[in-house]
């Protein structure tokens, strides 16, 4: 969830769990002001995801759900899959061909949410290695990054759109 949808989600947060439903947030508010969200929802997720929103899944298939996941700071984007788009009906979407080539950034503008909000162990660019963002595109015909910093990265980002 982000901060501008906060109040909504939390709207919706609220109501579902009325009708008896399990409610979980994560995202980039949540990871600002945990405490905050935590009593809107029974489990939030601080931090990225990777690895906190399985353990989350087995977790409440077993009953065991627990109220705060946090991704650990040392994670890794180099071994990760990319999304199994093929799964999602296309017309939904204006495109699949979306990547993230890189996460976070190494850069510390003072108005940017990624430093505040993934904090200062992941101040340094993740980044995925260039042939595994390809790959990842070599079937599209056009394609979006939401890598906040691969305009950045020159070398890295001609390399991967070559």
């Amino acid at each position: 969830m982000i901060t501008g949808s906060s109040t909504r989600a939390y709207e919706l947060a609220g109501e579902f769990r009325r009708r008896g439903r399990t409610v979980v947030l994560g995202g980039p508010h949540v990871t600002l002001v945990p405490d905050e969200a935590q009593g809107h929802a029974d489990a939030i997720c601080v931090g990225y995801a990777e690895d906190s929103w399985p353990q989350l899944l087995l977790d409440f298939s077993r009953g065991q759900m627990k109220p705060r996941y946090r991704q650990e700071p040392d994670f890794e984007l180099t071994n990760l899959p990319f999304a199994r788009r093929k799964l999602l009906d296309g017309r939904d979407y204006l495109t699949q061909a979306v990547f993230e080539a890189t996460r976070a950034c190494a850069h510390k503008c003072e108005f940017c949410v990624a430093p505040a909000a993934w904090g200062a162990s992941s101040s340094r660019s993740r980044s995925r290695t260039s042939w595994k963002t390809f790959a990842g595109l070599a079937a599209a015909r056009s394609c979006s990054s939401i890598s906040i910093s691969f305009p950045i990265w020159p070398t890295r980002a001609s390399c991967s759109l070559r």
